[in-house]
């Protein structure tokens, strides 16, 4: 009936090592303006919250453990201060997360953080009704970590998911492996969701297999999307202009640009045309002179589009696209067409076997003879580290995780 197992309050230097932390009424451990803790080789599970909360202070971390059971989320973090642009240094590495959302079915990730300069990596998130990662803030960091079978009870949500500002600016998404990725009754959800103007992100060398909307630029500037590989994924790459003018968003996007013109302020508050947010990102602080409300600047280059077995595209009917009056469709691309030439498409490989090294085994590697390296100079991703590795802090080695196909596929 405890409603937490430990609390660490304003404390520095104290680590949690090899503990099983279970049955609680709350979250397992609760970690508040504190400096350099650690909750490391962990089994928790079972707790009605999140495993592990931590809030303010700095470069504390959940290391290595095994997470499984909460009725809420595995690890809410928040710190840094996104007004000045100041990092936390909290981070998440190398844990299994995994059956969670047990009591709370939506927005209890397996991560959750807020705030400036946080980092999720190497972990493997799985099985759970809503998404796996959702954040906010800016010069995030997501790198190596394995998603896959998340987002299973829901619609217009993202394995991944931040939105709802153009302040949210410098995060990168590096060498992550995300598959077999869908929503409700196998219906479409996204893999890396930038909703709501969610700007400036660099989605750079990670690996889609089986996701429907691996990517999705719902009104935002400034993206970057290159040397990615997707397979058999419909709708790969998704750009809106929900905020520009006569669009479905633009009533929620004008009051926002009204009063930055008035004030200087951008939600949440930010003053992005003065230091340190007009020198970290110039482009940010001249927006209101670039037709703000369009999705500018964005960049979908040196990347490899494969339709694999096509399993999935058959599943879904985006072999054969429908002809849109809004939309530029392929099975590879959905692109409002108001705003296609506002994309930057260049040197992407569409349709030409990239030769895995053991595609049906799902060996994402690209072997020496790929056409890849020459007709698009594109670069390894080092495949073979992402996700889990062991060290004297991994709670369980090895782990063990079952892939589960996807369901047939139900239009809403």
């Amino acid at each position: 009936m405890s409603d937490g197992l430990f609390r660490l309050d304003n404390t520095a230097y104290v680590s949690l090592h090899g503990l099983t932390l279970e049955t609680a009424r709350g979250s397992a451990v609760r970690i508040k303006e504190s400096r350099k803790c650690q909750v490391a080789a962990c089994s928790i599970r079972n707790v009605t919250n999140y495993g592990v909360t931590i809030v303010d202070g700095r470069e504390c971390s959940v290391i290595g453990c095994d997470m499984t059971g909460m009725g809420g989320g595995g690890v809410f973090m928040a710190g840094g201060d996104r007004h000045k642009l100041v990092s936390a240094g909290h981070f998440v590495e190398n844990c299994h997360i995994h059956h969670f959302g047990r009591w709370d079915r939506t927005y209890r990730p397996g991560v959750l953080m807020t705030g400036c300069g946080l980092r999720v990596s190497h972990n493997l998130i799985h099985d759970a009704p809503h998404s796996a990662i959702v954040y906010g803030g800016p010069l995030h960091r997501f790198e190596y970590n394995e998603i896959h079978n998340v987002c299973q009870e829901s619609h217009d949500c993202g394995a991944i998911y931040g939105g709802r500002s153009w302040c949210m600016r410098g995060d990168v998404f590096e060498h992550n492996y995300l598959h077999h990725i869908c929503g409700k009754d196998g219906g479409a959800c996204n893999g890396i969701y930038l909703d709501d103007a969610n700007s400036g992100t660099t989605v750079r060398g990670n690996i889609f297999h089986q996701v429907l909307r691996p990517v999705f630029i719902g009104g935002g500037r400034d993206t970057l999307v290159e040397n990615n590989i997707f397979v058999d994924c419909p709708q790969a790459f998704h750009m809106d202009a929900r905020y520009a003018p006569g669009n479905w968003a633009a009533q929620y996007g004008d009051p926002r640009i009204v009063r930055a013109k008035k004030e200087g302020v951008l939600p949440p508050g930010v003053h992005f045309q003065v230091p340190p947010y007009s020198t970290r990102f110039p482009k940010l602080a001249v927006m209101l002179d670039d037709d703000p409300t369009f999705p500018k600047g964005n960049i979908l280059r040196g990347n490899i589009f494969w339709q694999g077995d096509g399993e999935n595209l058959r599943r879904t009917g985006w072999n054969k696209p429908p002809v849109s009056k809004s939309y530029n469709n392929a099975w590879w691309h959905h692109i409002q067409r108001s705003v296609y030439d506002l994309l930057t498409i260049e040197n992407n490989m569409v349709d030409v076997d990239p030769k895995f090294v053991d595609e049906k085994d799902q060996n994402f590697n690209l072997s020496d003879e790929s056409p890849a390296f020459k007709k698009i100079g594109f670069k390894s991703i080092p495949f073979d580290k992402v996700g889990l590795y062991q060290d004297e802090n991994r709670v369980s080695w090895p782990v063990e995780h079952v892939v589960t196909s996807l369901p047939p596929y139900k239009k809403k």
